[in-house]
């Protein structure tokens, strides 16, 4: 899925042998990181991690995967390197965010302009929704999209002891 619905990426990690045998121990990592986070419907195929984040879910403190609806960790052992990729899916909050701004807050910010009929007060509540959406879903698509990784990449540098390339 293309943006703002999904985010994808990778990065190399430098091990200090060979990869293969620091792969168990990232993917190790990886489930704990997740567990901790109350990710839900984990599963583990071969060298891989899905999961299940999303906003409508039991969280005990905000984590920088309350955001995501779904991802995927891949993680292939090259020499002595492990190529890490993800992908991340933001359709819940997309959905959830786009509800509110259309149900509650366009009605709430366009309801009496449009019944008087004044063009000027209709632009301005035009404009406090379209900026209301991108505050409450262009926020926490961008928190999400640049703190999942640093939180990986510290994940993989500690579980390897390598170095991010």
């Amino acid at each position: 899925m293309p943006f703002p619905l999904s985010k994808s990426g990778s990065f190399r990690v430098e091990t200090t042998g060979p990869a293969d045998q620091h792969v168990a121990g990232l993917e190790t990592a990886l489930l704990d990181w997740l567990a901790y986070r109350m990710a839900t419907g984990v599963a583990r195929p071969d060298h891989s991690i899905s999961f299940k984040g999303g906003v409508i879910r039991k969280i005990n403190y905000m984590s920088v995967i309350s955001t995501v609806d779904s991802g995927t960790f891949q993680l292939s052992p090259q020499g002595s390197e492990i190529e890490f990729s993800y992908s991340l899916r933001f359709t819940e909050l997309f959905l959830i965010v786009t509800g509110m701004v259309l149900f509650i807050f366009g009605p709430a910010a366009l309801g009496a302009a449009v019944i008087i009929g004044d063009r000027e007060a209709i632009m301005r509540g035009v404009a406090i929704v379209i900026v209301g959406w991108f505050w409450l879903f262009g926020g926490n698509y961008l928190i999400a999209i640049f703190l999942v990784p640093i939180a990986l990449k510290k994940v993989a540098r500690r579980a390897t002891g390598g170095t991010i390339i």
